[in-house]
C-alpha cells in the first residue's frame, strides 16, 4: 500500500513538471513569434511598430547619453516592472490566460522590431549596441517576464476554478503568489542595473 502510495504521489508530481514545463515552452515560444515578427515588421515602414514604437525607443536610446545613471535605472525599471507589474494583476482576473498570452509575444515584438531597426539602420555598430547595451539586461529581465507570466496564468485558472466553484481545486496562495511577484520585480531591478552600468560605460562607443 506503501509503495502505491508513493507512486502515485510521484505520478501526480510528474504531470505537474510535466504541465508547468509546457507551460513555459508555450510562453518561450510566443516570445520568439513576437521577436521574429517584430524583426521583420520594421521593414514596412507604414506599420505600427516602424512608425511608432521604434521612433519612440530610438529618442529614448538618445536621451539615455545625456541621462545620469539614476535616470536610466528608473527609466530601465520602470519599463521591466510595468510588464511584471501588469502580468500581476491579470493573473487575478478568471478570464486573464488569453491576456497573459500576449505579454510574452508583445515583449518579443518590441524587443525584435527594436534590434531588427538599430541592426537594420547602423549594421556592425546596431549589433554592438545589442550585443553590448540591449541583450545583457534584455534577457534577465524577459526571464522574469516569463515566468511571472507562468505564475499569472496558474493565478487566472485557479480564480476561474474558484469562480466555477471547483472545490476539490488547489488554490494559489494570494500570499506566495505575491511574494514571487516581488522576486520578479527584484530581478527585473538586477536587470535595470545592469543596463544602467553597460550604459554608462559604453554609450560613449555608439552615436545614434
Amino acid at each position: 500500500m506503501k509503495a502505491s502510495t508513493f507512486n502515485l504521489h510521484s505520478i501526480h508530481q510528474k504531470t505537474k513538471t510535466i504541465s508547468s514545463n509546457r507551460q513555459i515552452i508555450i510562453l518561450v515560444a510566443l516570445f520568439f513569434a513576437g521577436l521574429i515578427f517584430g524583426s521583420f515588421s520594421v521593414k514596412s515602414e507604414s506599420s505600427f511598430v516602424a512608425e511608432k514604437l521604434v521612433p519612440f525607443y530610438m529618442n529614448y536610446v538618445r536621451a539615455k547619453s545625456t541621462e545620469s545613471s539614476l535616470a536610466v535605472f528608473f527609466s530601465s525599471l520602470l519599463m521591466y516592472s510595468t510588464v511584471i507589474i501588469f502580468a500581476y494583476f491579470i493573473g487575478l482576473c478568471a478570464v486573464g490566460i488569453p491576456f497573459v498570452a500576449l505579454i510574452p509575444l508583445c515583449t518579443g515584438v518590441f524587443i525584435g522590431s527594436v534590434s531588427g531597426h538599430i541592426y537594420g539602420t547602423y549594421m556592425l555598430r546596431g549589433l554592438g549596441y545589442c550585443g553590448i547595451i540591449i541583450f545583457p539586461s534584455a534577457v534577465i529581465a524577459i526571464s522574469a517576464i516569463i515566468f511571472a507570466s507562468k505564475e499569472s496564468m496558474l493565478m487566472s485558472r485557479n480564480m476561474l476554478n474558484l469562480l466555477s466553484q471547483r472545490h476539490n481545486q488547489q488554490y494559489e496562495d494570494f500570499k506566495s503568489y505575491s511574494i514571487r511577484f516581488a522576486i520578479y520585480i527584484a530581478i527585473s531591478c538586477g536587470a535595470a542595473l545592469i543596463d544602467t552600468v553597460m550604459t554608462h560605460l559604453f554609450i560613449g562607443l555608439f552615436n545614434f
